[in-house]
């Protein structure tokens, strides 16, 4: 497999991680007022909200380092070595935003783990199908969607939303769930 961490740069996500755990601990609690169509006007959002999009981004261009004829004729696991890389990735994003809830009393950032994987499941399911530009323009959307329409009002975010829900919230842990698996399954699709 040198030659898979060779051409995949497996630190491109460790380097996206510390990142994250980083933007975690200094974002804390802290919540900004940005536009928003809710009928009360804006909606406080909570800046860690945005730390995950820097997970998803990193993976994505770790994927995307490719030698697509070696990959397509050589008999190495490669997808499965991508898959593992990114449970690998998605634990490890859980776990930080563990460890900076815990150092940091910021509850939040339990939720930024959980969001960290959402994001990235759709961010992998849209890749299969439109390639790595559109896979993290779709991540970086959802978080522009939710924040123009994803509130009913300043407290309450909307069912569909997922990343401001809180991390008890089980429809959420469930949506993540199933974008996640379904990002990681997309992965053995085969672009032309």
């Amino acid at each position: 497999m040198t030659d898979w961490t060779t051409v995949r740069r497996p630190l491109y996500p460790l380097a996206g991680l510390a990142t994250f755990a980083g933007a975690m601990a200094l974002a804390g609690e802290t919540a900004v007022h940005v536009p928003s169509l809710t009928p009360n006007g804006t909606a406080g959002i909570r800046l860690m909200l945005f730390a995950p999009i820097t997970v998803c981004v990193a993976l994505l261009v770790c994927l995307d380092r490719r030698l697509p004829k070696a990959e397509l004729t050589g008999v190495r696991p490669v997808v499965a070595a991508d898959r593992l890389l990114v449970l690998a990735t998605a634990a490890a994003a859980l776990a930080a935003g563990a460890a900076v809830s815990e150092l940091s009393d910021a509850p939040s950032a339990l939720a930024a783990g959980r969001n960290a994987l959402f994001l990235t499941g759709l961010a992998l399911l849209v890749r299969a199908w439109g390639g790595t530009t559109a896979a993290g323009a779709a991540a970086a959307g959802w978080i522009g969607l939710v924040l123009v329409a994803g509130f009913r009002n300043a407290e309450s975010p909307r069912l569909w939303a997922i990343v401001p829900q809180p991390v008890t919230d089980p429809l959420a842990a469930c949506a993540t769930a199933l974008v996640l698996v379904g990002g990681v399954v997309a992965m053995g699709r085969r672009r032309a």
